[in-house]
């Protein structure tokens, strides 16, 4: 068994078995091991592509600890907890900074169970701009961004080209609130553009009360709950939130929207 350290990244790779072959300049390697304590099995192809070296990695990983899986460099917890299975295949080029980020492809599949979403301003934003954060309880301090959010679950499915990773699946699931989303996250820039749809599990009159949107919102069935949609875009801690509309949002995105939160029933319009 080895340890495993890659540059740039904080947390190793440990109990590393499996073996390695060299053929006409290509390395592939098969191994498993444990990474941020979760069971990991892994294909990595290493070759060289226009004088430059490149690495392939297929994995398969399970019940492993989010924040510290995906922490970064220079930090000792990531920002979401709780335990993250993941599969797919990465592809990139073996160089540092931008390079490696611009050269990034390949698909990746994950879902992250019952655990907290901490220091994360793009949720707070879009709840401070529906004027909902004070209807969920959530440990922290005055600043919403500092807080930590409970959820039951988070998953999605991405595919990533030239470092932007693009969903149209994206989910969060919790006792209070279901967040669905879709769009694109670009790591070299570390900017985003997504459009979400926010449906508060809360009484109907409360979120009515508070949400000063103006446009449309989507009530459910019978009236119980309400779903307001917003985009998001720019920087990934300080992006602009702005409000949207059936009409802005295309048939594509309200179809994955209604099949995850539920088929409206009405259109009310917002209070201004």
């Amino acid at each position: 068994d080895a340890r495993l350290d890659l540059l740039r990244y904080p947390e190793p790779f440990q109990q590393i078995a499996g073996e390695v072959r060299f053929t006409s300049g290509t390395t592939v390697s098969r191994l498993r091991g444990r990474l941020g304590e979760g069971r990991l099995t892994a294909d990595v192809q290493v070759w060289h592509q226009d004088g430059r070296r490149a690495v392939e990695f297929t994995f398969a990983l399970a019940a492993a600890e989010a924040d510290r899986v995906l922490r970064v460099q220079g930090t000792d917890r990531g920002r979401i907890s709780g335990r993250l299975n993941a599969d797919g295949t990465l592809r990139a080029e073996a160089a540092g900074g931008p390079q490696f980020w611009r050269s990034l492809g390949g698909r990746l599949n994950l879902q992250v169970l019952g655990g907290q979403i901490r220091r994360f301003r793009t949720l707070a934003k879009v709840l401070g701009f529906l004027n909902l954060a004070e209807l969920f309880e959530v440990p922290g301090g005055p600043d919403r961004a500092d807080r930590a959010w409970p959820y039951t679950q988070i998953s999605g499915t991405f595919a990533l080209e030239r470092g932007v990773a693009r969903t149209e699946d994206l989910r969060l699931e919790s006792n209070t609130m279901k967040v669905a989303a879709a769009g694109g996250i670009d790591l070299a820039e570390e900017t985003l553009a997504v459009t979400l749809a926010v449906q508060p599990l809360q009484r109907l009159d409360a979120v009515l009360a508070r949400i000063p949107v103006a446009g449309y919102i989507l009530t459910g069935k019978e009236g119980r709950f309400v779903t307001v949609y917003v985009s998001a875009k720019g920087p990934i801690d300080d992006p602009q939130i702005r409000g949207e509309t059936l009409m802005t949002l295309g048939r594509g995105l309200t179809g994955f929207f209604e099949s995850f939160l539920g088929a409206p029933g009405q259109l009310l319009p917002a209070p201004r």
